[in-house]
């Protein structure tokens, strides 16, 4: 039994003998050659980056390889492609000649994109991003992962119930920024409201009762009446002046601080990143909002012997 290891790009050998006696036997091995490989190695500025060869996007088969390593190949013309979240895929044609080893470095670029991950306190939160509407926040689902060029951006977070937070924030190339909202209560404006109103219809009130004080039809007389109508006025106009400036006050009037956010350092995309459904896209333009608040109305009414006030608000 005559066996030859392999070497270089030759396969192993392996003969069986029958010796007579007697005779003297030349024996002449005829070595096959293998496949003619070469040796091709990856590395990269992102270590731990996918190396993908000669599988074209969408891949079938799993890396070949992982930065910064490689493998055997056959020679010849290879392509390949280097892919890590948050950067730009990478791709070279190279030719790898027998028994060679060719070396590749796969210098890669941030994406021009980065996303918003926001959260809060409040049960839903709506988020609109340079006056585009989003997907809204909620307690339930998590929180919501907006995609936007990169660069500065002007975020606005609402709830019910809640102050709006304003605030410009800039999105890094190829990262995540984490941004949690903390929405402050809104002071109720029902007390400005409502002195709003019974002021207004004060007010109005002193301007009838100086209409009936200076009719020209007036009885002089009748001094009493007038001077009532005269004094009454100006107790209307001082006590709705008063009120107004109360409703003026409590309208602007707020103990409670403002909404803020915390912002985390920028993180890098997961893994899956390029697989996941876009959940981020800006949502049709949303009808404005109902304040909640009521709209207030006040319509005189007069007739030959009488006068008064509409009072009313409407939701």
């Amino acid at each position: 039994q005559i066996v030859i290891e392999a070497f270089q790009d030759y396969k192993r050998s392996e003969t069986h003998l029958n010796l007579a006696p007697g005779y003297v036997y030349a024996f002449k091995a005829n070595l096959s050659q293998g496949e003619f490989l070469a040796f091709l190695r990856i590395k990269s500025n992102i270590e731990g980056a996918k190396v993908f060869l000669d599988d074209p996007p969408p891949h079938k088969s799993a890396p070949w390889t992982r930065t910064p390593r490689g493998g055997q190949v056959n020679q010849g013309e290879h392509q390949i492609w280097v892919e890590a979240p948050g950067y730009k895929v990478f791709t070279k044609k190279v030719v790898t000649p027998h028994g060679q080893t060719v070396e590749v470095d796969a210098q890669m670029e941030r994406v021009d994109y980065g996303y918003l991950v926001i959260d809060g306190d409040a049960d839903q939160i709506d988020i609109e991003v340079d006056e585009k509407p989003y997907k809204s926040f909620n307690k339930v689902s998590g929180p919501v992962k907006v995609k936007l060029p990169a660069g500065e951006h002007l975020l606005v977070l609402d709830a019910d119930g809640r102050k709006e937070l304003e605030q410009k924030v800039v999105v890094p190339f190829g990262q995540e920024l984490p941004v949690h909202a903390t929405l402050a209560e809104s002071y109720p404006r029902g007390k400005a409201i409502a002195l709003g109103i019974i002021g207004t219809a004060a007010g109005i009130g002193g301007v009838f009762l100086h209409l009936e004080a200076e009719k020209p039809e007036n009885d002089p007389h009748d001094a009493d009446a007038l001077k009532i109508f005269g004094i009454g006025r100006y107790v209307a106009w001082g006590f709705g002046g008063l009120l107004v400036g109360l409703s003026v006050f409590y309208s602007i009037y707020d103990p409670n601080p403002d909404s803020v956010s915390k912002i985390d350092d920028p993180q890098e995309f997961p893994e899956d990143e390029g697989k996941k459904a876009s959940k981020d896209k800006p949502k049709a333009k949303a009808k404005p909002k109902k304040s909640g608040l009521i709209r207030p109305y006040v319509a005189p009414i007069a007739g030959p012997n009488a006068g008064g006030l509409v009072i009313g608000g409407a939701f």
